[in-house]
């Protein structure tokens, strides 16, 4: 008898365990995934190369605070990508998104942008301390120097001048390719629409006693969680959730646990 009633209770056991995978199974199936892309921006996001982790405040607002009020799953990529190749798998694939884009009505006609930027950044230009430039007013202030940036990347206004002579790169990790090759003086100075950005980088390269960061004279630029066209329920949903968390607050309460403001 003690025999038969093991057995059951194992059979029982095993049935109930069967259904839980079952459940679970059913309950990851039925979760919507939404394919991620970012850049190495840190503190924004990054991969911490210490750990091969992915990393920063738009990371947690996303994974810790979003997919959770939305009910999703975003699966990040194992790597950074560079922006246009983003903006390509943005236009032609599905039910996928990036970390961080700044507004512009061309790639407007391309993805669909979120309602409200979770954070404002202001530019700035990264010279040598004793570079003697102290303020930037107009264009003119700099026409002279070669600047380091990314190519196929948002210019703010103040930076779209044909006359300024860029020296571009296609790395996904630019902000700290260009500062090494500032410290190298491969080119007299490094062009940031994100100012804390570069000043986590600048830190991480222990380079604050040699590099100054310096205002440009426009309006701070907004940056925005975008999604791929067809996901526009989503996009609600993302605005929805985001008002509700006061996600402008949030992130700037995550961002200071990575560098102050």
């Amino acid at each position: 008898m003690k025999k038969y009633m093991y057995l059951l209770f194992i059979t029982i056991c095993f049935f109930f365990y069967s259904i839980g995978q079952i459940w679970a199974e059913d309950k990851k199936l039925s979760t919507p995934e939404i394919k991620m892309q970012f850049f190495n921006v840190p503190p924004h996001v990054f991969l911490d190369t210490d750990t091969g982790r992915i990393t920063g405040a738009v990371y947690e607002l996303i994974n810790d605070h979003i997919a959770p009020e939305m009910a999703v799953t975003f699966r990040w990529n194992q790597s950074p990508s560079n922006i246009p190749r983003q903006l390509k798998n943005l236009e032609f694939k599905k039910r996928c998104a990036s970390a961080l884009l700044v507004y512009s009505p061309e790639r407007a006609k391309l993805v669909a942008f979120t309602k409200t930027p979770y954070f404002w950044s202001q530019s700035v230009l990264v010279v040598h301390q004793s570079n003697p430039i102290k303020k930037i007013s107009t264009v003119e202030d700099i026409l002279h120097l070669k600047i380091g940036y990314s190519q196929k990347t948002f210019k703010t206004p103040f930076m779209r001048d044909k006359r300024i002579q860029f020296d571009m790169t296609n790395h996904p990790n630019w902000n700290t390719a260009n500062i090494q090759k500032l410290l190298l003086n491969r080119v007299d100075a490094v062009y940031a629409p994100d100012k804390i950005g570069m000043l986590y980088v600048i830190h991480n390269l222990n380079a604050e006693k040699r590099l100054k960061a310096i205002h440009l004279p426009e309006k701070p630029a907004p940056f925005y969680i975008v999604f791929s066209k067809d996901s526009k329920k989503m996009v609600e949903k993302y605005d929805q959730v985001f008002d509700k968390l006061d996600g402008s607050a949030l992130y700037l309460r995550l961002l200071k646990k990575y560098q102050p403001l």
